[in-house]
């Protein structure tokens, strides 16, 4: 495959489509027959539209167009490159970069109005397209779709050592560490003087020693009253007695253990307790830094309500804070996409990602049920709608009706439209949770019966 391609003239409806590639070092385009996925058009019906889609990193456009003719600047969604243009008979050229590539040129002649065409933008390197495949699913946290995608690399450029370092640690991931070894070690024979290679190789062989230990909380042998845990098989200390309590692996976060400390002082005698989790190398995962942390799954699907002074939040199972640590009510309740939150002495209303829709302002506020929830501002009582509306004094039936004119009018697209887009990411979260949470169990009974044998 070389690196200039020359695209011959392609017919569309009559109109002439011509796109010549005058440097192409690191990439090719392709034209396709027609949209890879959702339609995506331009703001106005007249314009001509160029729709690229690649896995390529940092992609940028360029159009060189007579400063008369209409320029839209290029959009992007996704993997979608979205460029708009008014339709002429005259030449102009786009432009592609990347990081990593050099610049490519095509020129562009008649482009038709209202009909998008459509092109795929590859690397010429073997294995790179599905490397970068490999690295969007990983973004996106799936998993297997990543692994499958560096297997394909792998496949396709043998020998280049980026792909098995890709895989190995997507494996990590997975906590498939016998072959992450592998894959690691494969790395490292085809590059080996690279120093990340080997930190991770040994990261990958510690982390594979420990899955296969059956950990169990310990005293200190020394008499002083702190905890570890114990290498059941052994008799080993593996991770150090430097805790004042901790809980088994198996209690609350499966792979994980909840520990705590009293960084009480002398000055200040008083039990300050932190409370994190740790893995079975003995890293932190969510950071002893709370003041309590109470049982995933209670409130909100895969995730733990945490306390920090007066204030809670959640966090996932990896200790980012999903919804932040600073509402002063612990009782999360979702109806209609959102739920009400205190901050100090008001209230307000966020969406499950946690991002505030209505501003904490009320003194008083109920959850929404079809469309409005009942408030107290000062002295005023009332209905607020999603939007924060506030129908101060309204019985239900009249607030009602004020919804349904707004909602007529469209009023409501734009919050609406958030507070849907963060329940598809809730749902997206979970699902993701909960295939890392099979996959760990698939790989806790692989352990169980690689000791067994």
């Amino acid at each position: 495959m070389t690196k200039q391609i020359f695209l011959a003239l392609l017919f569309l409806l009559s109109s002439v489509f011509s796109m010549r590639a005058q440097s192409m070092s690191g990439m090719i385009v392709e034209k396709t027959d027609g949209p890879l996925g959702p339609i995506l058009e331009c703001n106005t019906p007249s314009l001509g539209v160029l729709v690229f889609s690649s896995t390529i990193q940092g992609l940028e456009f360029k159009l060189n167009l007579p400063s008369k003719l209409i320029n839209q600047a290029y959009r992007q969604k996704e993997n979608w490159y979205i460029l708009c243009v008014e339709p002429t008979d005259r030449r102009y050229i786009v432009t592609i970069t990347c990081p990593s590539c050099e610049a490519v040129f095509y020129t562009v002649e008649e482009i038709p109005p209202t009909i998008p065409l459509y092109f795929r933008i590859i690397s010429d390197a073997p294995g790179e397209e599905d490397n970068n495949a490999g690295e969007k699913y990983l973004s996106e946290g799936k998993l297997k779709e990543a692994e499958e995608g560096f297997r394909k690399a792998v496949e396709a450029a043998r020998e280049n050592p980026k792909f098995h370092h890709s895989l190995a640690n997507t494996l990590m991931l997975q906590k498939k560490y016998d072959e992450a070894v592998r894959s690691f070690q494969k790395a490292i024979d085809l590059a080996p003087n690279n120093t990340q290679y080997r930190i991770d190789l040994e990261r990958a062989d510690v982390a594979r020693k420990s899955a296969r230990r059956e950990l169990i909380p310990q005293k200190s042998p020394t008499g002083i009253n702190k905890y570890g845990f114990m290498d059941k098989n052994t008799g080993d200390i593996v991770i150090a007695c430097s805790y004042d309590r901790v809980w088994g692996f198996s209690e609350q976060i499966d792979g994980l253990a909840k520990v705590y400390n009293n960084i009480a002082t002398q000055s200040n005698p008083r039990a300050i307790l932190k409370y994190g989790f740790i893995d079975k190398t003995g890293k932190e995962v969510i950071p002893l830094k709370y003041d309590d942390i109470y049982t995933f799954s209670d409130q909100i699907e895969e995730l733990a309500l945490v306390r920090l002074g007066g204030y809670y939040g959640f966090i996932d199972k990896f200790g980012k804070e999903q919804i932040p640590v600073k509402y002063s009510n612990r009782d999360f309740k979702f109806s209609e996409g959102l739920a009400v939150v205190m901050v100090d002495k008001f209230y307000g209303f966020i969406d499950r990602t946690g991002r505030e829709i209505i501003p904490p302002k009320f003194t008083f506020a109920e959850n929404f049920s079809r469309g409005l929830a009942e408030v107290v501002v000062g002295k005023d009582r009332g209905f607020i709608d999603v939007a924060g509306n506030f129908y101060k004094g309204q019985t239900r039936d009249k607030a009602d009706k004020e919804v349904a004119k707004r909602r007529a009018n469209g009023e409501y697209k734009a919050v609406l439209a958030k507070i849907e887009q963060a329940n598809e990411a809730e749902k997206q979260r979970v699902a993701v949770a909960k295939v890392k949470e099979r996959e760990a169990e698939q790989d806790r009974e692989r352990v169980k019966s690689e000791n067994r044998n």
